[in-house]
């Protein structure tokens, strides 16, 4: 079953939900169902940002495990003939935290706020050797196009001149 699930500022969003079928023995078969999400951009979206999305997500499910992002399944960048650029990922159930917040008691709010400073902490602690947007090249490391860097004696980190610290009084504000 396929519905248009939201519609956001540079893609169509489509829910998809479906049955696999998993043999366990001759004998034994059991079924499982599954949701994805397929995001295929509009047309004001760059084809680099769409790489870059899933580059930097294929990034961080790699080396920073302990921020949750969706697993990339499948992808089309390049717009060719009748193929459209598209993203299948997984789809994570829940809802908006700007719909939740206000109904939250103060020790879920502090929890949900200690766990946004600790991924906003660990992203400010990646270094990348210059400026631009990540491509996907197979390479362990986040590779940066050179026609988009500018490079600099010090690596510049995702976000700059921030510390857990910062953070921290950031959700105490939040918790006032």
């Amino acid at each position: 079953m396929t519905s248009r699930s939201r519609q956001g500022g540079y893609n169509y969003v489509w829910l998809v939900s479906y049955t696999t079928e998993h043999h366990v023995s001759d004998s034994i078969e059991t079924l499982s169902s599954r949701k994805m999400i397929i995001r295929e951009p509009k047309e004001e979206a760059w084809s680099c940002q769409v790489e870059n999305e899933i580059a930097f997500l294929t990034y961080l499910a790699k080396n920073h495990p302990s921020i949750p992002v969706p697993k990339v399944y499948t992808y089309n960048i390049k717009q060719s003939g009748s193929d459209s650029p598209y993203i299948a990922m997984e789809f994570i159930d829940g809802r908006p935290l700007d719909c939740l917040w206000f109904s939250l008691t103060k020790t879920e709010k502090a929890s949900v706020a200690d766990e946004v400073a600790q991924i906003i902490g660990t992203l400010s602690e990646i270094n990348l050797g210059g400026i631009g947007g990540f491509t996907l090249e197979h390479r362990s490391d986040p590779l940066l196009k050179a026609s988009n860097c500018l490079k600099e004696d010090s690596l510049p980190s995702l976000l700059q001149h921030r510390t857990i610290s910062f953070y921290t009084c950031l959700c105490d504000c939040l918790l006032r």
